[in-house]
């Protein structure tokens, strides 16, 4: 049995998986100051097998002079990782896990 698929129901599917999201957030130090042009890395979270998950870059963008960001993905934001580093790159923040707003990284 041949089935047809209407073209709109094909648009919408294509439009579900280009969904782009925002996501939003800060960096700060150990002390609560933000840092001006931090460098952002967004990752993608691909599991592999039990136990390994390997990380792949997806953008990276930097911080604004109060020490806030914004992107904007395709990808579920569910799979994204972020790091942060400092200007010097002597320091890191990991976030693991994000959500669409309210990203704090503090950086050590």
């Amino acid at each position: 049995m041949n089935r047809i698929v209407a073209p709109g129901v094909l648009a919408l599917a294509f439009a579900a998986c280009a969904t782009e999201h925002a996501v939003t957030g800060r960096v700060v130090d150990t002390r609560g100051r933000p840092v001006d042009q931090a460098l952002i890395t967004v990752t993608y979270r691909e599991p592999h097998y039990v136990g390994v998950v390997e990380r792949r870059i997806w953008q990276t963008t930097m911080t604004e002079r109060d020490g806030t960001f914004s992107f904007t993905t395709n990808q579920p934001v569910a799979d994204l990782a972020l790091e942060a580093d400092s200007p010097d790159l002597k320091k890191v923040g990991l976030l693991p896990h994000i959500q669409r707003s309210g990203n704090l990284l503090v950086v050590q």
